[in-house]
C-alpha cells in the first residue's frame, strides 16, 4: 500500500483535502468495495492522475482518511490552546479531543465499514490500524516525552500511551458502536476522561520519580 504524499502547496492541500473528505462521504456511503475511484472524483473535483500522484490507491486513500481523523487530534490548530505543560493537562487535552473524535458518527461508521469489509479487503484493517491505533499512540507518547517532569523510555511512553487511550474508550466506544440510539451524556464523558487521567498521571509520576 502506498503511503500518501504530501501536498507542498496550499493549492495542493485544499485539494487532498476534497479528496479526503469526498472520499470519506462515498466509503460511508457505499462501503470500501462499492466505492469506486470515479465517484470520489466526481464529488470532490481534481483528476484521477493527481489522485494515483498523491494516494497511490484507493487503499491508500482510505489510508490517508483513517490518518486524518488522527492528525485532526494532536496536530495543532491555529487556536489558541490552554498551556500544555504537565502531564495532566496534555492527557486531558488529547484525551478529550481523541474521545470525543471517535464517539463522531463518521467515526463510528468507519470503523463498522472495517469490521465489515474485514474478510474481503484485509489490507484495509492493516490501514486502519497503522494510521489509527497506532499512530495515535505515537503521536501521544510524543507529546508526554516533550514534558520536563516526564523520564521514561520510549517504549514505556508508547505503551502507557496506548492503554491510556483505550482505557478512554471502555464503556463508551463499544456501547456506541453495538447501540444505535445510545449517546454517552457530557458528564459520563467528562468522568470517563478525569477518571483516566488520574490513574496515568499517577503512574508515569511514579515511574519518573
Amino acid at each position: 500500500m502506498n503511503s500518501p504524499l504530501t501536498a507542498k502547496t496550499p493549492k495542493g492541500q485544499r485539494r487532498n483535502q476534497a479528496l479526503i473528505t469526498a472520499a470519506t462521504e462515498i466509503f460511508l456511503q457505499y462501503g470500501f468495495e462499492g466505492a469506486t475511484l470515479d465517484m470520489i472524483i466526481e464529488r470532490a473535483g481534481g483528476s484521477r492522475s493527481t489522485l494515483y500522484k498523491n494516494f497511490g490507491d484507493k487503499e491508500g486513500l482510505f489510508a490517508a482518511v483513517i490518518a486524518t481523523l488522527i492528525d485532526d487530534i494532536f496536530v495543532e490548530s491555529n487556536e489558541k490552546n490552554p498551556p500544555l505543560d504537565t502531564i495532566e493537562t496534555v492527557l486531558s487535552f488529547y484525551g478529550s479531543r481523541f474521545l470525543l473524535n471517535v464517539l463522531k458518527p463518521q467515526s463510528i461508521g468507519l470503523y463498522r465499514l472495517i469490521l465489515g469489509e474485514y474478510n474481503r479487503f484485509p489490507e484495509i484493517t492493516q490501514a486502519f490500524f497503522e494510521q489509527g491505533p497506532v499512530k495515535s499512540y505515537r503521536l501521544l507518547s510524543q507529546k508526554l516525552a516533550q514534558l520536563p517532569d516526564v523520564n521514561a523510555a520510549e517504549e514505556t511512553l508508547l505503551s502507557i500511551s496506548s492503554r491510556f487511550l483505550e482505557m478512554l474508550k471502555a464503556d463508551v466506544f463499544t456501547t456506541t458502536f453495538c447501540v444505535a440510539d445510545f449517546k454517552p451524556s457530557d458528564d459520563f464523558i467528562q468522568q470517563q476522561i478525569a477518571l483516566s487521567v488520574d490513574i496515568i498521571a499517577s503512574y508515569i509520576r511514579k515511574i519518573s520519580a
